[in-house]
């Protein structure tokens, strides 16, 4: 079994947790390297890790086919919105524009009562959309050249 996830396109994996435990944002990049053919990803991310340092734009591992990241009920991390949107950024192809959706799901979707930051989460897709387009566009600078 383990021999087919380097060809995953979709992984969710308790985008609602019950118990408030979250994937670190951080660990994104080993997500990335574990599925590189992923093309949906489902995660509820821990509220307490902040994300990665975002400088790089250019990391060495990044999302090379990822066209949407499904959030489920997460808070931000560190309550961050720019810091989490150009980390997701620099985690991003160029080329690839993943949307975020922020939604309950699953058996909670008709009773979660929490705060759903889905209009923080709009936010930091628009970071990551914004940071994409000078990404590209430093890629193209560097092409031309």
């Amino acid at each position: 079994m383990g021999a087919a996830w380097p060809g995953m396109e979709e992984l969710v994996l308790c985008p609602d947790p019950n118990d408030g435990q979250g994937t670190p944002i951080s660990r994104l990049p080993h997500v990335a390297t574990a599925f590189p053919q992923i093309r949906l990803l489902g995660l509820y991310f821990d509220h307490l890790d902040p994300p990665g340092p975002a400088g790089d734009l250019l990391p060495e591992i990044q999302f090379k086919c990822l066209r949407e990241l499904h959030v489920g009920a997460s808070p931000i991390p560190s309550g961050d919105t720019a810091a989490v949107g150009l980390y997701l950024a620099s985690l991003f192809a160029v080329g690839t524009k993943p949307s975020i959706k922020a939604e309950a799901s699953g058996a909670r979707s008709n009773s979660f009562y929490g705060s759903l930051a889905s209009e923080e989460w709009k936010e930091i897709e628009r970071w990551v959309h914004r940071t994409m387009r000078v990404k590209e566009a430093v890629m193209c600078r560097l092409s031309s050249h």
